[in-house]
């Protein structure tokens, strides 16, 4: 969220929902201490659902903290590795990229089939070749055709 506003609401429920932490314009900070923001400003909000250190035996908590950011963020999360200096990365359900805006319908078998509308080549539609017509095989020698007309 980038909106104006104090955001007690928000920060409320974040806590009732047991976020401890928050990123708060960039900033992690705990959710605790934090009862509201200037109001005068925008501010980006974002919930820290869990930090790990990656090892054998965590996928069953992997796999749940994927699940939970997916449903706070709106099928959307941010994984942020340290690793790599902070890299962060966006992940979604919506078959979509949203620093780009490009998106993709839901891939269904007719999208693979050049039989159906939907996978079908556009530029031969699902034919394997082109209906063109050469303007030199039209007419073989323009010369000839342009002192005709006179």
């Amino acid at each position: 969220m980038n909106r104006k506003g104090e955001h007690r609401e928000l920060l409320e429920d974040a806590r009732r929902q047991g976020f401890v932490r928050l990123r708060v314009d960039g900033v992690l900070r705990e959710s605790e201490g934090l009862e509201a923001l200037d109001k005068r400003r925008k501010h980006m909000l974002e919930a820290v659902v869990d930090r790990l250190v990656l090892k054998p035996g965590l996928e069953g908590r992997l796999t749940g903290s994927v699940e939970t950011a997916l449903r706070v963020g709106g099928s959307s999360l941010i994984a942020v590795t340290e690793g790599t200096g902070g890299e962060e990365r966006i992940y979604s359900e919506k078959l979509a990229c949203s620093p780009c805006g490009l998106s993709f319908p839901e891939l269904t078998p007719q999208g693979f089939s050049f039989n159906s509308p939907q996978g079908m080549c556009h530029d031969c539609n699902g034919l394997g070749s082109r209906v063109e017509i050469d303007p030199e095989l039209v007419v073989p020698d323009p010369r000839s055709a342009s002192t005709r007309a006179l």
